[in-house]
């Protein structure tokens, strides 16, 4: 897939990136921005790593409750 392939170039070549998208359009192509769930964290630091856990937690103990 074009991710493994772009990740493969950038070891191969020594290319540094910030991010996935740096190395997909590195190879050439245009990445695409989707719509995606605002759920969905983005983990960067240890900080957003701690909200994350947290978020997780709340939703397990939630799940485990009855209904």
């Amino acid at each position: 897939d074009l991710l493994r392939q772009a990740h493969a170039y950038a070891q191969a070549t020594g290319l540094l990136a910030t991010d996935d998208a740096a190395l997909v359009e590195a190879m050439g192509y245009a990445p695409a921005v989707v719509e995606g769930s605002p759920d969905n964290l983005k983990i960067a630091t240890p900080d957003d790593l701690r909200l994350a856990e947290a978020v997780l937690r709340a939703r397990l103990a939630a799940a485990r409750e009855p209904v």
